[in-house]
Parts: C-alpha cells; structure tokens; sequence
C-alpha cells in the first residue's frame, strides 16, 4: 500500500501504452492473445495510423509484469510505458440542461424503470436513487430563460424550412435548395426528437440506408449546376447536363464538420451490386479502347469504386454480397496494377494503387474473420489468401498469418502456389520466378500482382552476375550476350530491345555486336520504369475486363438498364408530400404514408391543453353556469379518457420494453442449441478421424509389404535388364558402324561430283570472258590503227604548211568543237613550248569532250565550306559480274572521263584505284568494284562519301546482297541505285520491296534511277552524282578542335581557371576558410579536363589516306579542319599518356588546417610533399608570406598547383620516361560541357559526386620522386551533347589568359633572400647537403618565425 501511494497520481498503473508496435498487431486477435498471456484484459484499443494501442488489466501487478515481460513479439521489440491518466474535460456552464430532460436519461440509463404518470397526463422518470438526483444541479436564473427560447428558435427554423420545401423547383439549383431544406429539416426534427426524448438513438448500431439508386438524387442536381458531371455520365449530345441514369455517386472524403449521412443518402447492397455491375457491364472494358483517355477512366472506376467501400464501412456491412463487393474492388485495384505500369505518374501512382490495393485485402481479412465466427464460409477466401501473400513476399511475417489459418486454407493451391514464388525471391533465383509466373497454375490476376517485383528482381539477378563474370583485373573485360542476359533476366524472347534499355538505365555499355560488357552497376537518381508486360502478363486474361474483375460470369445488365432513378418531385415541380421524410423511396412507401397518418393522429391524442389565461369576466347568469357545468362534465368526460388512453399507452410500453428481454433470452437458448451441436459434430469429427487414421495405417503396413515385394521383382528385373542392354548395344554399335561407312562413301562421292562440275562451270566462264576480251582487243586495235594512220596523215600535211596563222582556213577554226585546243596545238608546233604527254594521252579517245568529268560536276554540286579551300571526295561504283558488268563497266569506260582536261589538273598513277586526281579544287578518289566484295577490295571502301551501285532488274538476289554487304563494310549513309529495265512505278516499288532497301539502318539518304528506254547510262549516272554530292558534306570544323597538348594544358589549368573560380561570393567564403575545398576545386578541374583529353573519338570521320598527298601544309598546329590533323590522331595511346600526365598535376590529399603556432610546419610538410624537393622551401616560404599577407587560401593553391604543373611537366620532358603528345584533338561540345561551364558554383566538399575514369590499358605512371596523388572516380564519358554557340564570356576569358601567359613571372625569392643577412652559422646550415637535417634546421627558423 505504501509503495501504491508513493507513486504519481499521473499515470494509470493498471493501463499500458505501447507504441511503434509490429504490423502484426494490426490483426486485434493476435494483439490479444499476446497481452492476454499476462492477466486479465479489461480494455483493448488499436491505432492502426499511429502503430499505437492500449491495453487495460484488471489489477496493476499484471500490468506491471506486462509492462517488463511483454515488450518483444516475434523478434520485433517496441515501447511499453504506463498510460497517462485522464482527466475529464471541463464542462461548459452556459449551457442549461432541462432537469426533466437529466431525470429521464438517468432512468434510461438504469433499464426503463420507475416510470410514473403525473396528475396532469405527462410522464416524469424518477431517478433509481438519491444519488442519481444529485448529479445535475440546475444554475438559479438561466433554466426559465432556455425553456422559453429553445422552442421559439426550433419552431421558427422548422417555419422557414418548411416554407422552402413548399416552393416549386424547376432547374437543377432550386430542386437541390428544397431536398437540401429537406435533410435540414430531417435533422431539426430528429435533434428535436432526442431533446424531448422520444427518439435515443441505439448506442452502436450503424446507420442502414435504403437509397434505391446508383447516385443520391440531390448530389445528382448538386452535381449538375455545379457542372460536376464526368464524362461518362453526362447525356447524349449535351456537355454540362447529367444523365440521371448513368450517374454514380462520388466519393468524399470524412471530415470532422461533416454532418452522420441519412438513411436515404446511403445505399443499400441492392443498389451497390446494381452500381458494380454498371461498372463491370458499360465502363471497366473501356480501357482497352484506343481512344478512351486512361487517365480519366482510371480516376472515375477508382472514384466510384471508393465510394462503394466507404458506405459498406458506414453501414458496418458483414455479408456474402458485402465481401463480393470488396473481392471486386480489390481486383481492380489488382488489375490497374499491371494494366497501368507503364503510365505517367501524373496519371497513375503505383504507390497510391498498392496502399488502396492493401485496405481492400485488410477489410476483407476482418469480413472473412468475422463470418467464420458466425459459420459462414466465403468462396473466394483461398484466392484472396493467396493475393495477401503475393503482396507480402518481402515480409516473412506472413507465414505466421498463413499458420493462423484453417487447415483447408492453408493446404489451397493459391496458398501454396504463392510460397513457391516466396521460396524463389528469397534465393534471388530468377529463373524459377519467371518459370512459375509462365506456367498456367498462376492466374492472371496474380501476375500483375507480382509485376511490382520484377525491376527488384531483375537488379539482384544483374548484381549476381556482374560479380559473377566480372573480370577479376582492371585492365580486363568481361562481356556476355545481350540474348543470354536478356533470356536469364526473364525478359520475353522478342523484347531485346526492352533488356537493352534497362541494362543502358543501370549503367552497363552494350557494343555494336549486342554484348554487354560487366561493370560497376549504377545506381542512378530517377526509378527504371517498367513497360507494359503484353507477354508476360496480360496474355494470361482470357476474358474480359469486366468478368476478370467480376471473378465469375457477370450479372444480367438488366438488373441496371430497367431502374429508373428517384424523382421527389411531381409535375408541377413541387415536392411530393411522402418525400418529405424520404420514406418514399423505400418499397412499401405507400404503406408508410399510412403508419405516418396515423402517428400523427397519436400524436394529436397525447397532446394536453394549455391551461387558459386568466381574466376578470362579469358574473355568469344561470343559463351561463348550466353551459359551464355541462362544458366542466365533458372536460372531465375527456380527461379520464385521456388518462385510459395513458395507461393503455404505459402497458404497449412496457410490453415493448420486455419483447427484447424474451428475444434476447430465445437467441441465449438458440446459440446454446448450436454450441451442443457444434460440440457434437466435433466429436463426430474427432470419431471419424481416428477411424481415418486406423485405415491409414492399416493401408500404409499393407502399402509398405507391397512396396518390398515390389524391389525384390525389381532387384531381379534389373538384372536381366542388364543383360539385355549389352546385347542390344552390342547390335546397334555394329547398325551404326555400318550406316556410317556407307554415308561416308556417299560424301566422297558427291564430293567429287561437285568438285568436278565447279570445275566445269568455271573453265567455261574463264574461256567466256577470254573471248569477251580477245573481241575487245581486237576492236580497239583497229581504231588504234586508224587512229594512227589519221594522225601521221595530219602530222604530213602540218610539216607541209608554212609558219603561219593562215594555215588552216578561219571557216574550219569557227566551226571546230572547240578553237582553243587547235590553237595551243599550233603554238606548240610553231613556238616549240613543251608537250604535255598525259593531256594528250587523254585526247586520244574519240569524242573526250563529251564525257562526264567529275571533277566539275563535284565542283558546281558540293557546298564550299571556306573560299579557296580544297574540297575532298570518295566515291564507290559497284558492278555486277559476268556479261552484264561487263557491259556496264565498258559503257562507264567510255563514259566517264578519268584525267582532267584542265590545265593545273594532278593525277597520280595508282592501281587501286579507278580514278585518283586534282582538279577545280576538287581532290577526287573513285573505286570500282565488280562483283561481291574480298579482303582486298574491303580496305578501299572506308571513309567513302557516296555509293554508286550498279544492278539488273533480272539478278535481284546477287544485287540484294552486294548492295547489303557494300553498305555493311562502307559505313557510307548516302547511296545511289541504278536498275537496268525497269520502267512502271509498280515495277519499282516491287523492286525496292525485294532489295529489302528498308533494312539498311545505316543510310540517311538513298535514291533509286531507273534506266529508262532512250537515255544514256551517263545521264542516269550524272543524276545519281549530283544527288550524292548534294548531301551533307562531312566537316569538323564545329565538333573537333586540335591544338597543342603543352598549351591546352597551361591554358586551362593556369591563371584563366583561377579567374573563373574567384567569381562567386559564396566560394570565396570558402576559399578563405578551406584550404581542403580549395585543392578539391582544382583536382575536379583536372578530374574535367581528364574526360575532355581522355574521351574516344575512334568512331569520327576520317579523310580517306589516298586523298592525303593532296592536302595543303599549314604552318600552325591548331585547326579545326579534317585534313589538316595529325597523323594517328585518333589512337588511344597518345590520350592515355595525356590522361595519366594530368593525374600527376593533381595536388595531393590536404591535412586538416593546424593550430596557427604549426601553420608554418604544415606548410612546409605539404611543400615537401606537393613540390620539387629543391623549390620546396622557397615555396613553403611564399605561401606563408601570402597568408600573413591576408591572401586567401585559393591564392595559395594557385601558387602550388602552377610550380606542380612546371614541375611535372619539366620532368617528362627532361626523362623522357613519358613524352607529352605534341597535338591533342578533342571535341568542342566536351570541353563546353565538363570544363568551361560553371561546374564550381555547384561543387561542395560534401556531396561531391565520385568518378571514375577508365584507364584500361594506361602506360604506368612514371617515377616521379613525388607522393602518389588521390586516386581519381570519374563515371563513364557520357555522349557529348547537342553543339552550343560561340560565348562571349568563354572568348574574352581566352584572351585575357593569353594576355597574361605573355607577361614574365616575377622572380622568386627563396629563404634566405626572405629572411636577410644570416650569420654564417646558418649559411652553413642552409648550405648543408644533407637533406635531413636541412629540412630539420628549416623547421626551427619556421619556428622562431
């Protein structure tokens, strides 16, 4: 007892409060039976939102060995403490309380006894006791002033009311003015009701609704002037007017000043299934057409669906039909789950799915829970079991729930079908996910409950191989098919493309020919968002959207098409007498209206007349008196017939009070007649089990006999087996032998068969072409001849004439071709100048003016990019074989003019190539291919500019697939197609259909001739040229910029970057109180410029190497023109020496900042550690002067990182361990991107991202006699943007670091210059060779300093 009044009146000691409980005593069973374990519970209250609850014990020792014993469930461990007492609320003293009214709940509180009649004919309740008396104690003068009020102000608002619902209502606005006067109405009479105590509502019982519609008829008007109406709901043709058919109440949401609905605002199950089966019927299949918004609809069902949850919740309904209605909210939410994956946030939330998705399964829990306590078994329990555990795979919790269960539920096949898959994630094994997931057992609507584990899945399934395939070394790589990954991972067969972006998302590089190669796995900022399962998923519904959500054959659409909606309205727009307390809308309306009459008549019964005013009247006269005394009779006459009545009233009361005491004692004896019957079909049951389980072991010893019986016959079978299998083998081992040898011969045979008529075929095309070319021979020998017997016919009468210009006659000059050659042939002759044997070997043929010079084609044709410069070209003919190529190939001989007829033209004698010259500023390069391409011919394709590919409309297959191999090897974009007879339009678009021109993924541009009946090959051919070279000519003059590797980096990291870090007036704050931040700043700068100097550029265009002899010298290195690169500009190992020379720039790590008494050691350590031994001390000295000086560290680092960048490279160029590069090529939209942009403003010491650069295959650092410097975490180069235009700040930066670069550095003064005459002592101390004690000596005068 002292102990007990020794503690704080504050607390409750018998009641306990636990918070952050497990989410297993969300289930108020098992929170029960766990607390139950430790005395008696007197109360139990869960706070499922706070994961708080409270439980009360009869006596404070249970509570208190509770409170030490009961605080871990299951492993989980959580907080226990007492609860606080409750003090109970201060009550408000302006408000009066009618004792009459007081007396009568204390009565009704004690059993409805005590119950007398006063004189007057009104009821007073008298209390049990006195002490029920002497709760209440009215105030002294506020009781007489209520009492007159409060009926004044009720019947005033009944007046005004009333006269609203009198009114006629014609539009939308005034129908919803008059039900809404109406429910207030309702309201008023109800609270007027329950304050004379003639209607107490029943403590716990829920309101049940018997609204006839799909939608309440006054949120329908309210919904229609408020233009509140969805689409699917409105009338045909109209945009604002609702169909009051189709129309389906909203949901809204609960509130604290939203007043308990009434009954006729909610539904009851009939009009909630008619709801559902609308929605399954007309709405649910609209997302699988096209044109249906998904958003809209999605939000609508989800809305309506809602709805329907919400007033089962209100209604507190428990049913078979109440459960149906929650399975088929669930399997929406279910369906939505994988019919929407792939949709916007903004339109579905996956997260707000799954957590509507989990109360409609807890609701049912609690339903099927609760009807099993009744007998009552749901047909559906096992499949929705099995959705509970699908969504709890990643909680083990839920085996404990799953061993709560009956025995039958937990032997289900959904049950069981959905631990396998809990088996499989917890293994991470993919493969047999997906393999259960693909087998028919799993339903449709499990699968899209399991789609939300497929990217988790997936991620496991990457890091275990990534770590299982990786290479084990740096400078190695690993890679696997993209098909393997894909296969493993689950994705379906034909969805590569689907793996492809999902391995691209976690940051793995998949080449050209679809491997992946292993890395690192990313973990990147946004969610991998998954796209519809087609194959997976939603192959598996068979049927409709509606019966999937219905789970069965859905209802008859007659039970919605044939309502019609609730009108409290006549035609004269009043509102009907019977809808005045909404009783109209149940069935027996009618009825009620009746029962209404006649209440009202009771009422006017037992209503007592007020007592008359007194007034002074003249004295009665006798006939008067007789009136009076009759009118006296007959008022007594009516009293005692009142008070009959009154008693006659008193005794229906009082049987009315004992009807539930007789009910409630029959449904005692009914639920003890069951609970005997239940007992004994339990013993039944026991019975009949231990008689199964005697038959099953009877069947197991006799099972157990015939299974030894059976190895005996077995054990003896074998044997002979065996026998039998070595003769057989033997046998079929002499079969195949044989059947070999003979398929062997018959190879060798066909063998030589084919060998021999390959053989056959190949003489009679070599003896063909032999001819071919003999006729040709032998036709150009003769024009040869009779070219030459002309031409000394000419040269006989030219040394014949005399000399001069009247030699040939002026008609014969103006009619000539052309008189300009006639005359330099003249002047030659005459004047002796020099002959030009290659002009003149191009005149010999006949007609040369006439052919197709390309050169001025590609002149007038290709855009000039820079007046004057030489423009480059390379073009590819491609031509069949045999007899047809042949005759291609001599008509483009005779065609094509392959030496230029002007003067300054170069051409230059090359095997290799069908034309090779200069001229008009055109450098050209042309090579004919005949056939399908070898080895040989492959090396002359590259870097070609355009393809010309010669076919016949009669060899489609060999044109097909030279055209395809040309394009493969080419990597050309642009191509040209010429197709010998081919005249209709139908026939060239069957022609492109068979050449397959729609696969060739790599051209941009491709154009089809046909050779039309009556046109030369040259036309076609000229036409097909100038299409080529009006294509987008190849110029790098915006993307790649070459310059010095010494000047790009002195530029960049020198005196420009410093300039641009002190911009911001938040990192000077930094820079004056961090020296780390300040070191870490310029390591990012090199860490940039790394990427820009490191990045590959294998894959940019390259001018053909036989086009180089015509390129012009440059006297500077820096270009931005292709032709003017360095040799081997694109090889990876001048970037990598590049790359390592910038990691040795970088300053090493920095110590944190010291006391100021060690400043001048510290700065002396990292000197030593940072510089070069022999500048160490000088520089030590200068970074202490600026601090003292007030320089800001970013100062100090400038001064450091400016002698490390001379240092190191000094140094490689004085060993020559590792030589800078002379030229660095890099592209321009890198540099803008990583480096010139401002990066710093947004660098901080804390969060600053780490890299990593890939240096496979990097030659090793040189041994420089400095500190290793901090290892660089770079992330893979990502692709260089979009190119950006020139910046004004960018030029005018470059200027003034150029400006500066000229400007000589001061000279720098070293420690003894500083620090002035010192006695030769310390000379000698500072001269002393021994590094040692040279660094000791400069640690004392730092000291003294």
């Amino acid at each position: 007892m002292a102990d007990a009044e020794s503690r704080d009146g504050a607390y409750n000691y018998k009641t306990l409060l636990c918070t952050n409980i497990p989410e297993l005593f969300l289930d108020k069973f098992v929170a029960r039976t766990h607390f139950g374990r430790f005395g008696n519970l007197v109360n139990f209250v869960l706070r499922p939102r706070r994961m708080t609850c409270t439980v009360s014990y009869a006596t404070e020792e249970e509570a208190e060995l509770a409170l030490h014993e009961g605080n871990i469930y299951n492993g989980h461990e959580f907080q226990i403490s007492y609860a606080e007492m409750e003090t109970a609320p201060a009550q408000k003293t302006e408000q009066w309380v009618d004792p009459d009214v007081q007396a009568e709940l204390s009565a009704l509180s004690s059993g409805w006894k005590s119950v007398e009649y006063s004189s007057h004919g009104k009821s007073v309740m008298k209390p049990p006791s006195s002490g029920a008396a002497a709760i209440y104690k009215p105030p002294a003068a506020a009781p007489t002033e209520r009492r007159e009020r409060a009926p004044s102000q009720f019947k005033a608002a009944k007046q005004e009311l009333e006269s609203l619902m009198r009114k006629p209502a014609y539009t939308s606005e005034e129908k919803y003015r008059v039900l809404d006067a109406r429910d207030k109405w309702m309201r008023l009479n109800q609270q007027q009701q329950q304050d004379n105590n003639q209607l107490l509502p029943t403590a716990g019982q829920a309101t049940q609704g018997y609204c006839p519609d799909m939608c309440p008829e006054k949120e329908r008007v309210l919904r229609e002037f408020q233009r509140q109406v969805a689409v699917y709901e409105l009338q045909e043709n109209s945009d604002d007017l609702i169909c009051h058919k189709l129309a389906i109440k909203q949901y809204s949401r609960s509130s604290a000043d939203q007043e308990t609905p009434l009954p006729h605002e909610l539904r009851a199950e009939p009009a909630l299934h008619m709801t559902m089966c609308y929605l399954m019927h007309e709405i649910m299949d609209l997302c699988e057409h096209g044109q249906t918004p998904i958003g809209d609809w999605f939000h609508f069902v989800w809305d309506r669906t809602r709805s329907i949850r919400k007033e089962i919740t209100q209604q507190e309904l428990c049913s078979l039909s109440a459960v149906k209605l929650v399975e088929q909210c669930a399997r929406f939410h279910i369906h939505c789950a994988a019919r929407l994956v792939a949709e916007d946030p903004s339109v579905f939330d996956s997260k707000i799915n799954a957590e509507n998705l989990t109360k409609c399964l807890q609701t049912l829990k609690y339903m099927y829970h609760d009807l099993r306590l009744k007998g009552i078994q749901c047909p559906r329990e096992a499949e929705f079991r099995g959705y509970i555990v699908l969504l709890n795979l990643a909680d083990a919790n839920f085996l404990w729930d799953i061993g709560q269960l009956p025995v039958e539920l937990q032997n289900c096949a959904e049950v069981r079908q959905a631990i396998k898959f809990y088996l499989a994630l917890q293994d991470t094994n993919i493969v047999r996910f997906f393999q259960l997931l693909r087998e028919r057992e799993t339903s449709y609507l499990s699968a899209c409950i399991l789609v939300t584990y497929f990217t988790r899945l997936r991620v496991l399934g990457l890091h275990r191989l990534s770590q299982a395939y990786r290479a084990p070394r740096k400078h190695e790589i690993s890679s696997l098919p993209l098909a393997y990954i894909s296969k493993l991972l689950g994705f379906p067969p034909k969805q590569e493309d689907e793996a492809a972006y999902f391995l691209q998302h976690y940051g793995l590089e998949i080449t050209g020919s679809s491997r992946v190669i292993l890395t690192r796995i990313d973990t990147p900022e946004a969610d991998y968002k998954l796209k519809r399962q087609l194959e997976l998923v939603e192959s598996k519904r068979q049927e409709s959207v509606g019966e999937c959500i219905c789970g069965e054959t859905l209802p008859p659409a007659t039970l919605y098409r044939n309502h019609r909606p609730h009108n409290s309205f006549n035609e004269q727009g009043y509102l009907k007498t019977s809808a005045w307390m909404a009783k109209d809308q149940l069935p027996n309306a009618h009825q009620d209206e009746v029962v209404a009459s006649n209440q009202n008549d009771e009422k006017n019964l037992f209503k007592v007349p007020m007592n008359s005013i007194k007034m002074k009247l003249p004295a009665p006269t006798e006939q008067q008196k007789q009136q009076q005394q009759t009118q006296q009779a007959q008022e007594e006459a009516k009293l005692a017939a009142l008070q009959q009545a009154i008693a006659a009233a008193k005794q229906r009361q009082m049987e009315l009070l004992a009807k539930p005491e007789a009910e409630a004692e029959a449904k005692a004896k009914r639920e003890q007649q069951q609970l005997l019957q239940q007992q004994q079909q339990q013993l039944q049951r026991q019975r009949q089990e231990a008689e199964a389980e005697a038959e099953r072991q009877r069947i197991q010893r006799i099972a157990r006999a015939e299974e030894q019986r059976q190895i005996e016959n077995e054990r003896q079978l074998t044997k002979q087996t065996e026998t039998l299998y070595q003769q057989l083998i033997e046998e079929q081992l002499n079969k195949i032998c044989l059947r070999q040898l003979r398929l062997h011969q018959g190879t060798i045979e066909c063998y030589h068969n084919l060998l021999d008529n390959l053989s056959q075929t190949l003489v009679k095309q070599c003896h063909q072409q032999h001819h071919y070319e003999l006729g040709l021979m032998r036709r150009y020998w003769k024009r040869w001849r009779s070219y030459r017997r002309y031409q000394r016919q000419k040269d006989s009468l030219i040394q014949s004439l005399p000399l001069h210009f009247e030699a040939s006659p002026s008609d014969d000059l103006v009619n000539a071709e052309s008189a300009e050659e006639p005359l330099r042939l003249m002047r030659r002759y005459r004047q002796g100048e020099p002959c030009n044997y290659r002009q003149l070997l191009a005149g010999l043929d006949e007609q040369c003016w006439l052919k197709l010079d390309l050169w001025q084609l590609l002149s007038k044709a290709m855009p000039q990019f820079r007046p004057g410069a030489r423009r480059f070209y390379k073009l590819v003919i491609s031509l069949p074989a045999g007899l047809i190529g042949d005759q291609l190939e001599y008509q483009l001989d005779r065609g094509l003019l392959q030496h230029p007829l002007a003067d300054g033209g170069d051409t230059k004698a090359d095997g290799r190539f069908y034309i090779l010259g200069l001229a008009q500023g055109i450098a050209l390069s042309v090579v004919k291919l005949r056939g399908q391409q070898d080895q040989r011919t492959n090396r002359l394709v590259p870097n070609a500019n355009g393809l010309v590919c010669l076919g016949h409309a009669e060899h489609l297959s060999e044109a097909k697939q030279r055209f395809h191999s040309l394009e493969e090897v080419s990597g050309c974009p642009y191509m040209v197609i010429i197709m010998q007879q081919t005249t209709s339009y139908q026939q060239q678009k069957d022609l492109i259909k068979q050449l397959y021109l729609s696969d060739l993924k790599r051209l941009k541009e491709w154009r089809l001739f046909c050779q039309r009946p009556g046109r030369s090959l040259m036309q076609t051919v000229q036409s097909g040229i100038t299409f080529l070279a009006s294509q987008p000519f190849p110029s790098c003059g915006s993307l790649l910029q070459q310059v010095e590797s010494r000047e790009f980096i002195v530029n960049h990291l020198g005196l420009e970057l410093f300039q641009r870090l002190r911009q911001d007036c938040f990192l000077r704050q930094l820079y004056q109180k961090s020296p780390q931040f300040c070191q870490q700043v310029y390591n990012e700068a090199v860490r940039r410029l790394q990427l820009v100097a490191g990045e590959d550029l294998s894959m940019m265009p390259q001018l053909p190497p036989e086009l180089v002899i015509y390129v012009e010298p440059i006297t500077t290195s820096n270009t931005n023109r292709l032709e003017h690169f360095s040799p081997n500009w694109q090889s990876i190992e001048p970037r990598q020496k590049l790359v390592q020379i910038l990691e040795d720039i970088k300053l090493p790590t920095l110590s944190d900042s010291p006391d100021p008494s060690q400043l001048c050691t510290w700065l002396l350590d990292y000197a030593q550690l940072s510089q070069d031994e022999d500048n160490a001390d000088t520089i030590a000295m200068q970074s202490m002067q600026m601090l003292v000086n007030g320089a800001a560290y970013l100062d100090v680092i400038e001064l450091w990182a400016t002698e490390r960048l001379k240092y190191v490279l000094g140094h490689h160029e004085r060993k020559k361990d590792l030589i800078l590069p002379r030229c660095l090529v890099y592209k321009v939209s890198t540099l803008k991107t990583h480096f010139q942009n401002p990066w710093f403003f947004e660098f901080q010491q804390s969060n600053s991202h780490n890299f990593k650069i890939n240096l496979n295959n990097i030659m090793p650092a040189a041994n420089l006699p400095l500190s290793p410097s901090p290892t660089i975490r770079t992330a893979a180069t990502s692709p260089s943007p979009s190119l950006n235009e020139l910046d004004f700040h960018d030029i005018v930066g470059k200027a003034i670091a150029v400006l500066e670069r000229s400007h000589l550095r001061q000279e720098r003064q070293t420690l003894r210059d500083l620090n002035g005459p010192q006695s030769r002592e310390k000379a000698r101390e500072w001269d002393d060779p021994d590094p040692k004690r040279q660094r000791l000596t400069n640690k004392r005068n730092y000291e003294n300093m």
